[in-house]
């Protein structure tokens, strides 16, 4: 049965790797590959991918997403063990894409990329079976 696999992060060393084996092994799946091309990726990497049928790259970027859930108090991967723990502690927690706000006068600062493919806007927006791999 066909599936489409999203990758995150599929112009960097790993994910990319992925993508290609992926679509190597796995003639009968479909690969959307979505990354921000940021210092980690590079661009030239996904060429050859580019002209397969089976795959599809989009530049976009899921992070402001990912920072509004959990601002919000949402599981940004929906994990039911997340959720609860939100609900029931009360937590000094803001997450940002602003560097000098994050360190200006914070106790701690946590750096963390969150698997895109578990959000569920995200797996409607790319239309994939909901297989993360970031």
């Amino acid at each position: 049965m066909a599936k489409t696999i999203l990758v995150t992060g599929g112009a960097g060393f790993i994910g990319n790797c992925f993508c290609k084996l992926l679509l190597k092994e796995r003639k009968d799946y479909k690969v959307i590959n979505v990354d921000s091309l940021t210092y980690a990726a590079n661009p030239n990497t996904i060429k050859g991918e580019l002209n397969n049928p089976n795959y599809k790259f989009y530049k976009a970027d899921n992070i402001p997403e990912k920072v509004d859930k959990v601002n919000n108090r949402i599981s940004p991967i929906q994990d039911d063990y997340i959720e609860k723990y939100f609900k029931e502690k009360k937590l000094d927690l803001v997450a940002t894409l602003d560097g000098a706000t994050a360190y200006k006068d914070a106790v701690m600062v946590v750096k963390s990329t969150i698997t895109a493919g578990y959000t569920k806007s995200i797996r409607e927006k790319y239309k994939t079976d909901g297989y993360p791999v970031s």
